[in-house]
């Protein structure tokens, strides 16, 4: 500016000399510190006489503008507009109608002041509507051509406006629906790339939560990432924000921290004082399970607030609360308890009834009256079971489970079930899917004959030949899954009807986990299957025949508790182990005729495992089976055998052998 008025001589002084004789200043220097700091209204009125010492092509010269005397909306600024008579005029104005009018019969007289309070008072406007009278609202705004007007005087005054405007007018057109493709956010979406410097990290958050409405485009990508440096070079003042801030900082940049700030940031929310909301509570328990971040002290307190807002919350809500949980492993019976309660005096329907009583499956959490009152929900009204999926039946399945005999109607629900999918439901079915849902009914002693025939169909598929000739390890790991259903299936089967023969299983599926010398993909599940567990030492060791445990048939779980290697071999009635159980099978002591054969569970590594209950739930399923198949299941947790020294290995297996109710004992521990 000093540059200007050297450089304009006589004409600058003609216009800085009424204003320092208005303002009492001496020299220019003093004229020029009071309208960049201390008359901001001052500045303003003359700001277009102030233009004209800038032409262009004069070197050294420089504009000014708005942004460097920091004009914004603070206190000073609203005590000059209040006594404007125009501003004041506007701001009464609660019409949308009426405000474009003066849109409309003001154009030529608008200054930068005028478009600013009129977009505010449209916002403010909208923000007072129900939710269906503003999408009416903005669907009119945005087809009106003196709106359009607006934005474009927006547009065109944008230079002018300092940071905190900037972002004022980017989260108001947000709000009224304005997209980041519209050429007014583009401009302030532009300028504000120049100002995120200046920001305060509560500014970045709040900047980066209305970044977040926005599809991505490549202006809205370059100032996420601007906002992310500037949020991390700024990280020392996140113990400062509100409790609000923190869930957005959280949500927004929780990717870049490292664990000692993210336990920071954690330890910043606890220690907040502001009280929690539920937008903030759900943000918080999104971020951390999307991060996998988990702390006893936010996990208790997200906990206790999520109790004390049940009444509050919608479905919608607790699902998003109960994923979380999932996600994170953690185990609230007084918070599941209580869903359960909110789900059956509300009357949630069955669809959001299903839904928490899966998430509560998964948990091992047993409620017997949401269990009831989803099965009297699909009981009174038969047509809903018409409209199921195949996930949804799935689901139901999955949630009767262990429930299946104290929960009343829960024959006539799965009666219907099967109808639906012998009628035409089993077609939606992928092969796996409908082996499992067919090994669960046939575990609760639900058979259908129409159904096996349904599987051996898909068994045939050319899905199922390209499973068994992939070379993909997740193939491999999914097929292995499938053919351990279809072995307990049609073991379980056997003990109801005898032989089925329509239940065969693919040789193809079969010969995929028998030992092939030259074979990458046996050699990599041989490997991912023993990796840290000892299986294969376990069993070829002899621990077990040598002290008179005899063997016929060995089922091995593996690290993650799934199956290892399993399925039946054809023409005998032996679940068949690993490829090591069955290469050693000849040289394991002969079991005497008179003696009941015994089915040994290899309990391995259970400190892999995060959530204790899980574990028990997923183990208990397998025991039932095989009671359930006529066999003795005894238990052997290997890593206390493992290191056992051998004077006490042969009174613990004799023990465990004549001792039933030590298995209970250890489920119960």
């Amino acid at each position: 500016m000093m540059q200007s008025l050297i450089y304009h001589g006589r004409a600058a002084w003609r216009i800085y000399n009424p204003l320092m004789l208005k303002t009492q200043c001496k020299t220019v220097s003093h004229l020029l510190q009071y309208i960049l700091t201390r008359s901001p209204p001052l500045f303003m009125n003359n700001m277009r006489t102030l233009r004209t010492l800038n032409p262009t092509g004069v070197k050294g010269t420089k504009s000014i503008s708005i942004t460097e005397a920091n004009i914004g909306p603070n206190s000073e600024f609203n005590e000059i507009t209040e006594s404007d008579e125009f501003i004041e005029h506007i701001k009464t104005a609660e019409d949308r109608e009426y405000i474009l009018e003066l849109i409309e019969n003001n154009y030529g007289k608008l200054n930068e002041q005028h478009v600013y309070v009129m977009l505010n008072r449209l916002y403010i406007t909208a923000k007072q509507l129900e939710s269906s009278e503003f999408e009416e609202f903005t669907s009119v705004l945005h087809k009106d051509s003196r709106f359009q007007t607006l934005c474009v005087l927006l547009a065109k005054n944008g230079r002018f406006y300092n940071h905190n405007w900037v972002l004022n007018i980017i989260s108001r057109l947000s709000f009224l629906g304005i997209d980041s493709d519209s050429n007014a956010m583009q401009v302030f979406l532009q300028l504000s790339k120049f100002l995120i410097n200046d920001l305060t990290l509560p500014q970045v958050v709040h900047y980066g939560f209305i970044l977040s409405a926005f599809k991505e485009n490549q202006h809205v990508n370059v100032l996420r990432d601007a906002l992310r440096k500037c949020a991390l070079l700024k990280f020392d003042g996140v113990v400062e924000l509100s409790l609000r801030h923190l869930a957005q900082f959280l949500d927004q940049h929780g990717e870049c921290l490292n664990r000692t700030q993210l336990e920071i940031v954690s330890q910043a929310i606890v220690a907040s004082k502001d009280r929690f909301n539920v937008p903030s509570l759900l943000v918080i328990l999104k971020s951390i399970s999307r991060l996998d971040f988990y702390d006893k002290a936010l996990d208790s307190l997200c906990t206790r607030e999520a109790i004390s807002k049940l009444d509050v919350l919608f479905p919608v809500s607790v699902l998003d609360i109960l994923q979380c949980c999932l996600k994170l492993n953690m185990y609230h019976t007084i918070l599941y308890r209580n869903i359960c309660q909110k789900v059956i005096n509300e009357q949630w329907g069955v669809e959001n009834t299903l839904k928490v009583c899966d998430i509560l499956t998964h948990f091992r959490f047993r409620h017997v009256g949401i269990v009831n009152h989803l099965c009297s929900s699909l009981l009174d009204d038969i047509s809903v079971f018409e409209e199921l999926t195949s996930d949804d039946v799935s689901m139901i399945v999955r949630v009767l489970g262990e429930l299946n005999g104290k929960v009343q109607g829960a024959s006539e629900v799965l009666g219907h079930i099967v109808s639906r999918m012998e009628d035409s439901l089993w077609v939606a079915f992928s092969v796996d899917q409908l082996a499992r849902v067919m090994k669960d009914l046939a575990i609760r002693g639900v058979y259908s004959t129409t159904l096996f025939q349904c599987l051996a169909i898909k068994l045939q598929t050319k899905d199922v030949k390209d499973m068994c000739s992939s070379p993909d390890m997740e193939v491999a790991r999914n097929l292995r899954q499938l053919t351990f259903n279809l072995c307990l299936l049609k073991m379980a089967a056997r003990v109801e009807h005898g032989d089925l023969t329509t239940m065969r299983i693919p040789t193809d599926l079969a010969q995929q986990f028998s030992p092939k010398p030259n074979s990458k993909t046996w050699s990599k599940m041989k490997n991912l299957i023993n990796s840290s567990f000892g299986c294969e030492t376990f069993v070829r060791s002899g621990l077990l025949t040598k002290y008179g445990l005899y063997i016929d048939n060995v089922l091995v779980l593996d690290g993650n508790n799934d199956p290892v290697n399993l399925w039946m071999e054809e023409g005998t009635s032996h679940l068949v182990g690993t490829k090591f159980a069955l290469r050693n099978k000849q040289s394991l002591h002969p079991v005497p005729e008179d003696h009941k054969v015994v089915a040994v569970l290899m309990f391995t590594n259970s400190h892999f495992y995060k959530n204790i209950h899980m574990l028990r739930g997923r183990f208990m399923f397998y025991i039932r089976l095989l009671k359930h198949m006529g066999y003795s299941p005894v238990v052997v947790r290997y890593n206390e055998l493992k290191h056992m020294p051998d004077v006490e290995r042969q009174p613990y297996l004799k023990r465990l052998i004549q001792n039933a109710s030590e298995l209970q004992d250890f489920i119960q521990e």
